[in-house]
């Protein structure tokens, strides 16, 4: 009878929660449902019923947008009376809760038989969660005033009541700070993501005081959750947790809780989150997420073959990381004092796969696809691990293409640390891990300066402190390496237009400025005098920042440029740039005191003084300039990266 009991109240849930085995993966790269063109600008509301119908709201054009059984098109519009709605729910018999708390102060429902709307709940904040439970009672997550409310809908008078939280922002046991998503199971109880205390709170039927289950003080706190914002839970009650500023949204099991989606870092990409919102599963377990600040909605498609195990096998792969091994920076900018192994991974089949490590040394782990670059060890990156279960080794569950290179980065959690290692890989059948040591370039080199840097490719240009107009600065990692300027990207393309179009003008501007002082009436005083020279500052200066730019362009467009050419780049050209920029600085403010002076002096004022003084202090100005910069191309050095064979 109980059995029966819960079967019916499951069957009354409009959502899905499907059911996963302990192993399921989902395909981390992404596919775009809907964009910002649809969408409007920071979406956050998102519903899908059991008949795979999407509901989603844009708050600009006041619209409830629905998508039948999974269409790629959108099948209707509901015009509605919102200013900003932040969340949706939608019951069995097609009825949609919305909120309109800003500047209306309530939760309406459209009525899908009579096409009208009606008022269902007052509240006095924004409401950034919406749930009915299977016995109709709406809920709704005040945001702004830290505490849930809760309504009865069948009963006739509006009445709401406080479920959990004091009204007041906290983070005791009783106490909610800006909650959002929430989540009520079959038992009637209550779930919240609780954002501004960074964690998910459990509140039993009729209790008032929740149990942390994951984040902040929590019992079993293995994993840091930043400003969660939603909370589902599947057929066996594990929780799918949208980590809001991790980007990532998080899967709870029987022993363990690990990232499934936007493992990487925040970004734009297929396989990348910014702001995720809402979750919401369809009938076949693939997640839809509402990527908020990418205005768009993400569909990560479940991989049904990773709960296939009729086929599994194990591979044990063992080595030894020594001094001889190479080494890169792991972490920021230091030098490179992290030995590694890269592993390629071969697989006869795309699916899941799970590698994890044993070793007496703390290991951490990565998964590339592609290639793996040691000085940019962020390119390519789908996902890392460390201290699994809290046992100081990797454990990393992840989908591997059989089209496309998999190449697994054994290093250490410590800088400086060697030891033995092993590699357990489990999945399927007729896989092979083999070391990967590249042969066709097996130097990378990076100039380094104190206190000044000058970096040679490589995700530490945004460390580069020197006035140089570095790579980052203009072309934010779009170049592609061995690609021909026709084959750059747009942006690349418009640096280099930019770059001319400055060099042009201010080759015009140079010239003009030294004709004109070329005559002798206007360099009677040392003004003239300084305003010629600084003609010809100007004119070196805009020669040697288009000369910068090239190198750098250049020098990266093309990887195999000779190292003895990078050096001589590295040593000269920024400090030459300095030289002449700050000469021609010093050059205006001379021009500045000496027109002061003559104002003071008027009459008085001796022109053949100045004339002789300028002269002086154009010849003494750059001797000054230079002992003041000579340690930069002094100092600067190439540290040579070799990467070694066995």
């Amino acid at each position: 009878m109980i059995l029966l009991v819960m079967i019916k109240k499951i069957s009354a849930s409009s959502f899905n929660q499907p059911k996963f085995c302990p192993t399921a993966v989902w395909n981390p790269f992404g596919i775009t449902f809907a964009n910002q063109t649809t969408l409007g600008n920071y979406p956050e509301a998102l519903f899908i019923n059991k008949n795979n119908t999407i509901y989603t709201v844009n708050w600009q054009k006041k619209e409830i947008l629905i998508w039948i059984n999974n269409s790629l098109n959108r099948n209707k519009t509901i015009s509605a009376n919102f200013i900003l709605s932040k969340s949706i729910f939608v019951t069995n018999n097609g009825d949609i809760y919305y909120d309109n708390s800003v500047k209306n102060g309530r939760i309406d429902k459209w009525i899908s038989n009579t096409d009208t709307f009606v008022n269902v709940m007052n509240v006095n904040s924004g409401c950034y969660g919406l749930f009915i439970d299977i016995n109709n009672t709406l809920y709704c997550s005040m945001f702004f005033n830290g505490k849930i409310v809760k309504r009865w809908l069948n009963d006739s008078e509006m009445i709401s009541t406080t479920a959990v939280g004091t009204g007041i922002g906290g983070s005791a046991s009783n106490e909610l700070d800006q909650p959002m998503g929430i989540f009520v199971d079959v038992n009637f109880d209550l779930y919240v993501a609780d954002c501004g205390n960074h964690r998910i709170q459990l509140f039993k039927f009729e209790e008032l005081n929740g149990t942390t289950i994951v984040g902040e003080e929590s019992s079993n706190n293995i994993i840091s959750l930043s400003y969660p914002s939603g909370v589902v839970l599947d057929a066996d009650k594990y929780l799918f947790i949208v980590d809001q500023f991790n980007h990532r949204i998080i899967r709870s099991g029987s022993n363990d809780i690990r990232c499934i989606i936007g493992c990487d870092e925040e970004g734009s990409q297929s396989h990348q989150l910014s702001s995720p919102v809402t979750l919401s599963f369809d009938s076949y377990g693939n997640i839809f997420i509402i990527d908020r600040s990418n205005h768009r909605i993400q569909k990560f498609d479940f991989l049904s073959n990773s709960c296939d195990n009729s086929s599994n096998g194990q591979l044990v792969y063992s080595s030894m990381l020594t001094r001889n091994h190479p080494t890169y920076s792991r972490i920021g900018c230091n030098l490179p004092n992290y030995y590694y192994e890269a592993i390629q991974v071969n697989v006869n089949e795309s699916r899941y796969y799970s590698l994890s490590s044993s070793s007496s040394i703390d290991t951490y782990g990565y998964i590339y696809t592609k290639n793996f670059y040691p000085f940019d060890p962020s390119i390519n990156l789908i996902l890392e691990n460390d201290n699994s279960f809290g046992k100081h080794q990797f454990e990393i569950k992840t989908l591997l293409q059989s089209t496309t290179a998999n190449i697994l980065v054994v290093t250490t959690y410590s800088p400086n640390a060697t030891g033995i290692f092993s590699i357990i890989m489990s999945g399927f059948n007729n896989v092979t891990l083999e070391r990967l040591i590249n042969k066709s370039s097996n130097l990378c080199f990076v100039a380094l300066v104190n206190p000044d840097k000058c970096v040679i490719g490589g995700s530490c240009n945004v460390q580069t402190k020197g006035i140089g107009i570095t790579l980052d600065d203009i072309l934010r990692y779009e170049i592609q390496r061995n690609e021909t300027l026709k084959n750059q990207p747009l942006l690349v393309k418009m640096s280099v237009g930019l770059t001319i179009i400055m060099f042009l003008l201010g080759l015009i501007n140079s010239i003009f400025s030294l004709l004109t002082f070329q005559n002798a009436n206007l360099r009677k005083v040392g003004c003239g005098i300084y305003l010629l020279a600084s003609s010809i500052t100007s004119l070196l200066t805009i020669s040697m920042v288009t000369i910068n730019f090239w190198f750098v362009l250049l020098s990266q467009m093309n990887s195999s440029i000779n190292l003895s050419i990078h050096r001589v780049g590295c040593i000269s050209i920024e400090p030459l740039l300095k030289l002449f920029l700050y000469f021609d600085t010093w050059l205006n403010a001379c021009v500045a005191i000496e027109r002061a002076i003559h104002v003071y002096q008027g009459v008085h004022f001796n022109k053949e003084k100045s004339k002789r003084l300028a002269r002086w202090i154009i010849f003494i100005l750059p001797l000054c300039i230079t002992a003041t910069i000579i340690h930069e191309p002094l100092h600067r050095n190439i540290f040579e990266h070799r990467v070694k064979d066995d």
